[in-house]
């Protein structure tokens, strides 16, 4: 992926478009190559400030992250789980993750991925259910026997 050298380099790249251009990367190319060089640059900008998180998820990249998480190869599964957990911290990125669909894609994601996969997918859960509004979503998605 395309190093992101510090958040300055990120909000540069995100205010000239190129956040939304690495996010269409990721649904008009099936190659599992172009897929993985589009989330290491999407997870270091999402590694950053609050501000360039949620200027990922305003980029249109939680639904195809959703998307990937449950067809995309092991490899790409993982960066994506990073990328989700990472966006779950912004307040606003909480709903929209849940509202997007990502909850039953996590929980069903959770019984059919190896234990590394399974431990960042329960974090990212923890912290979709601090919002109160998820925690009934989550319920509703499986989440809870």
């Amino acid at each position: 992926g395309l190093a992101v050298a510090s958040p300055a380099h990120g909000l540069m790249i995100a205010e000239v478009g190129g956040l939304q251009q690495f996010v269409r990367l990721l649904t008009d190319f099936s190659s599992t190559e172009v897929q993985e060089h589009a989330l290491g640059t999407l997870l270091s900008m999402s590694q950053d400030q609050d501000r360039l998180v949620r200027m990922v998820a305003e980029a249109g990249a939680i639904p195809p992250l959703v998307t990937l998480l449950t067809s995309g190869s092991d490899s790409v599964r993982d960066m994506v789980a990073a990328i989700i957990l990472n966006l779950a911290e912004n307040s606003l990125n909480k709903v929209d993750i849940a509202v997007a669909g990502g909850l039953p894609p996590i929980i069903s994601t959770l019984t059919s991925c190896g234990h590394d996969l399974q431990v960042v997918l329960v974090r990212v859960l923890e912290s979709l259910a601090l919002d109160p509004e998820n925690q009934s979503r989550i319920r509703e998605a499986g989440g809870l026997p």
